[in-house]
């Protein structure tokens, strides 16, 4: 995802599915409040299904797609939305809230999602002024709003840093397997850096102990020609000298051929 679109995924079934049970658990509540009469009933739960839908299908499309401008436009929409739903409850069904800010705390930063929180709390005591509570009603409403709002930002903010670890380790492992291929890539220049010394060296070697043979052939042959005429024995044991060194050159050529065969046999 690039860096002008939101991080994710944070939307998934477990979350869709949360998000539509909090909404009608907030409408069911509403519903049996007494409050709401059956035209302000039927479009509580019109806009609050535009709400789920926003905050589940739309988000989900927005994660994957969108930037960070569709996702603050959605989630003022489902502010506005929320706000409507609540405030034609009275108070009744501010639990639908608690997915909007869950999604403020996974989306925004600390200020975006703190902005979302208080949104949603000057909503609620707004619904509460319409219904004119009295004072003893008011610890027990703050109760009932206040417990499922820690429970939203702890939970909230472990998904948060569980996908934040998620991705830390991903990003580790996608690095730890670049290492890794470079450090194959290493070996493999080594061992063919390895094999061409080899190769020279028996090369080399070859070139050396061929021209030792060969200087000391040509020096017993020279001495053989030079006794050839005086001292016809003498000229013999250079000779047989000669074929000796002959065949020991030709031992040790054939030796380090056949070393440098294997050492191509073995690319």
């Amino acid at each position: 995802m690039r860096e002008e679109r939101p991080t994710g995924p944070f939307v998934t079934p477990g979350t869709l599915l949360a998000c539509v049970s909090v909404t009608a658990a907030a409408l069911l509540k509403a519903a049996t409040s007494g409050d709401l009469s059956g035209f302000r009933l039927a479009l509580s739960i019109v806009l609050a299904s535009f709400y789920a839908l926003l905050l589940t299908l739309v988000l989900h499309f927005v994660e994957k797609r969108g930037t960070r401008a569709h996702l603050y436009a959605l989630l003022a929409i489902a502010v506005a939305l929320g706000a409507a739903v609540v405030a034609m409850s009275r108070g009744a069904a501010a639990l639908l809230l608690m997915p909007l800010i869950f999604s403020g705390v996974v989306f925004l930063s600390p200020a975006g999602a703190a902005a979302v929180v208080i949104a949603c709390t000057a909503i609620t005591l707004s619904s509460w002024a319409l219904r004119n509570l009295a004072a003893a009603e008011l610890p027990r409403e703050l109760a009932l709003w206040i417990a499922p709002l820690v429970f939203t930002l702890v939970l909230s903010r472990i998904v948060l840093l569980q996908h934040r670890a998620r991705t830390e380790m991903e990003s580790f492992a996608r690095k730890l397997g670049e290492a890794n291929e470079q450090l194959r890539s290493h070996a493999t220049a080594i061992e063919e850096l390895a094999k061409t010394k080899e190769r020279n060296r028996i090369a080399r070697d070859i070139h050396d102990g061929l021209g030792h043979y060969l200087t000391v052939v040509h020096v017993q042959l020279e001495a053989a020609h030079t006794l050839l005429a005086r001292d016809p024995r003498a000229a013999r044991e250079a000779l047989l000298k000669a074929q000796q060194l002959t065949r020991e050159g030709l031992a040790e050529v054939r030796r380090s051929v056949a070393l440098l065969r294997g050492s191509w046999l073995r690319q």
